[in-house]
């Protein structure tokens, strides 16, 4: 979800912590009185892929090309989240992920995955074929995206689907800003007073829930999806 336009920066995974709620009448007038400013609105096309056995999302690798950008986002690895809570109610609701932008890496890190030889592959398309990698979810979203102090990002996302969620965002150039990113996102969801519910889910989990049932089942059994 990073929109940075420095070619350096993009090539560099950085992580992502978010935490999920329900984008209730009003919010974005909360936001504003709270010191947010919409800095603008987008509109863009996801696309996720995946084979048939769900290799990739049953380990929590989410392989995307949104709108014509190829982009991976990879779980972080037990010991890197080690200082943060583990195994609370905040901590199921708030997501830290590598995000990966560059077809090289996303090729060497799904064929790993994959167990395959990505070696002579040139592009993200040509791993789809060598993979057996399919389209298994695709839809639009209408994004809101505001900034408040210390550099975190609330977006308000409508899909075509008709599911909403609002994020609260803030990205990590390394492990060690973990924490404080974590209880930064605590206390604002408690101070804006947020809404976390029932229907506190992504838009991929409202996506498949409602059109593949079957998938999102293994995910819940995986322990990659929660309910709460």
């Amino acid at each position: 979800m990073n929109e940075s336009g420095n070619a350096n920066e993009m090539e560099s995974p950085l992580i992502e912590v978010e935490r999920k709620f329900v984008p209730t009448v009003g919010v974005e007038q909360v936001l504003i009185e709270s010191g947010a400013c919409l800095v603008r609105r987008e509109r863009f096309t996801d696309s996720y892929v995946d084979n048939t056995d769900w290799t990739l999302t049953l380990r929590n690798h989410w392989l995307r090309r949104r709108d014509r950008r190829w982009e991976l986002k990879c779980p972080l690895a037990v010991s890197a989240a080690a200082d943060v809570p583990p195994d609370t109610e905040f901590d199921i609701l708030t997501q830290r992920y590598l995000e990966v932008f560059t077809e090289p890496e996303i090729i060497s890190k799904v064929s790993d995955l994959m167990e395959i030889d990505g070696s002579s592959l040139c592009s993200v398309n040509d791993l789809l074929l060598q993979a057996g990698l399919l389209e298994f979810a695709k839809f639009t979203t209408e994004r809101q995206c505001f900034k408040l102090p210390a550099e975190v990002t609330v977006v308000l996302d409508r899909t075509d689907f008709g599911w909403s969620v609002g994020e609260l965002e803030i990205m990590c150039r390394d492990q060690g800003e973990l924490e404080q990113a974590v209880i930064t996102l605590e206390h604002l969801t408690r101070d804006l007073r947020l809404e976390i519910g029932p229907n506190t889910i992504g838009k991929m989990s409202a996506y498949l829930r409602q059109n593949n049932p079957a998938h999102y089942k293994k995910l819940l059994e995986a322990h990659v999806l929660f309910e709460k």
